[in-house]
């Protein structure tokens, strides 16, 4: 019997962790692809080498809103996604939070993360950094949007940096 323990406790993980690098590859191949305008940060890290720390400015506008309404209302409001207008090019702008309403035509939902304890109630997109090859911090500086696939519930995943003109950055 204890021959058999450690295959059937190590099973269910291993079913977990593929079944999540197959959903974030599919993601990565099927997803829209959309571009989030990024704030300006400094590309450089001592203990990490060269890296990229992202803010996203409809991250700076959604908090307003968010913290407009936690004011108006209770505090008891939960945001999970943003929805978004997307322009022609695929450039994605903050249009309103999601509280599970409808999505319109040129909408698209943004999962976030609400950081309800602080003060003010902040949300927060994921990730946070792009790390990239030492020696490539000059071609990222100039990087104006994250490039960003995601599913039509939110679910999305960072796939690269942009130029002003929304082309990918390439080594």
């Amino acid at each position: 019997m204890r021959n058999f323990a450690i295959p059937l406790i190590l099973l269910p993980i291993l079913i977990f962790f593929n079944l999540s690098i197959f959903l974030k590859e599919d993601l990565r191949r099927n997803g829209d692809l959309i571009l989030i305008e990024l704030a300006p940060v400094d590309p450089r890290s001592l203990m990490q080498g060269d890296y990229m720390r992202l803010r996203y400015k409809l991250i700076e506008e959604a908090n307003k809103a968010l913290n407009a309404e936690v004011g108006e209302e209770s505090a008891d409001t939960q945001v999970t996604a943003l929805v978004l207008a997307l322009a022609q090019n695929k450039q994605a702008t903050f249009k309103r939070l999601h509280h599970g309403e409808a999505l319109g035509d040129g909408e698209q939902l943004l999962s976030v993360q609400h950081r309800r304890l602080a003060k003010p109630q902040r949300l927060k997109l994921t990730p946070t950094s792009f790390f990239f090859q030492e020696g490539h911090a000059s071609l990222y500086q100039e990087a104006r949007f994250g490039l960003m696939r995601v599913a039509a519930d939110g679910a999305h995943l960072l796939v690269g940096l942009a130029d002003d003109e929304g082309r990918p950055i390439t080594p």
